[in-house]
């Protein structure tokens, strides 16, 4: 029925074994959805209510089985109620009225989170009590607490490991170990780490300087080990918003599993998007716990020779496709990301035909 503009629905308590319902866009008042008794569906899996006018919804706690939940663009939502503990993935980008959200402390099996522009919410509560999640969109949320921002990043960076976190913001989190001004940093990895090094969390903040209608543009992370000559890829599943109200935050764990970094090697990171995405400033920081999981996100070699190290006049090391000088920073990063952007597609048109 989506798409439709519909004035009533008929009472829908009879459809007990209804698993999947779409209703988008259907210009779906308080008053029209009011008697569908749709909140007490009891094998209803999937509900997608995006686009619609209605202000308000009454407790979902009567859909035991749902696992999606789609409420894009309803941009009178004012709050969204209590939500069944079963619940995997929740969509909310758009509803720019939005204030308030239910507590989370009980949404065990939480897997995706998207409320990517709603600047009047503030608040999630219990969040910090949920089980990590593989994704966060949360870019444009303009109003949210530095609690509730610090208390996610740090919390998750250990736990996602997917398509990341994405939050408003204009800086790395304080407790990461390296940062850098643009989209690469550096470092040597300390030597008593020895092989205990079980992931990197990667961080930057990103700006969007206008709306791309191109759905190509993706996240491209470069691991690349200057001591052991060689270079990982890795494109997360997930676009970046084209959100021009702010800078965001954007953080993902990955795997030292194929990397097989150790302490003593120097490290460089690099992170490209497109020209619409300049990559403001980057983070990295390391992580030991081995509690963790580490499953995930899944790397493609590399070539090396892309950036690949040599000696200059001076004896220091440096990027061979690096930064010439502090004036012609803005270039060069614009030719890094035109051909790290020009390797990424050729890298997953390669990966494409694999398959």
């Amino acid at each position: 029925m989506g798409g439709n503009c519909l004035l009533s629905l008929p009472c829908l308590g009879g459809l007990l074994k209804l698993q999947y319902l779409a209703l988008d866009n259907c210009n779906l008042s308080d008053e029209a959805i009011a008697p569908t008794n749709l909140w007490s569906l009891p094998c209803l899996d999937y509900l997608d209510l995006s686009g619609n006018s209605f202000c308000s919804l009454p407790s979902l706690r009567g859909l035991p089985e749902l696992a999606d939940l789609i409420l894009d663009n309803c941009t009178n939502l004012h709050a969204i109620p209590e939500l069944p503990t079963n619940l995997a993935v929740l969509k909310a980008d758009g509803c720019t009225a939005l204030e308030r959200m239910p507590s989370f402390s009980e949404m065990s099996r939480m897997q995706q989170l998207n409320l990517s522009d709603c600047p009047k919410l503030i608040d999630i509560p219990g969040l910090g009590k949920s089980s990590p999640m593989l994704l966060i969109q949360m870019g444009g949320c303009t109003n949210i607490s530095e609690t509730l921002k610090e208390n996610i990043l740090q919390r998750w960076s250990y736990g996602s490991n997917y398509g990341g976190i994405y939050l408003p913001g204009n800086d790395i989190p304080r407790w990461f170990m390296y940062v850098n001004e643009g989209g690469r940093v550096s470092f040597q990895v300390p030597p008593n780490i020895g092989g205990n090094l079980k992931a990197l969390t990667v961080c930057i903040v990103y700006s969007c300087i206008s709306i791309s209608r191109n759905y190509l543009h993706y996240i491209n992370v470069y691991i690349i080990n200057h001591t052991k000559l060689t270079c990982f890829w890795v494109q997360p599943p997930t676009r970046p918003k084209d959100i021009i109200s702010g800078g965001v935050i954007w953080q993902v764990r990955l795997s030292n599993r194929k990397l097989k970094i150790e302490g003593g090697d120097n490290v460089e990171v690099c992170v490209a998007i497109h020209d619409h995405f300049p990559v403001n400033k980057i983070g990295v920081d390391l992580v030991l716990d081995n509690s963790i999981s580490v499953e995930g996100l899944d790397f493609e070699s590399f070539p090396y020779s892309f950036f690949r190290r040599e000696n200059d006049d001076e004896g220091e090391i440096t990027s061979n496709k690096g930064f010439a000088d502090d004036d012609d920073v803005a270039s060069q990063q614009n030719n890094f990301n035109y051909r790290c952007g020009l390797w990424s597609l050729i890298a997953a048109i390669c990966c494409w035909n694999s398959n």
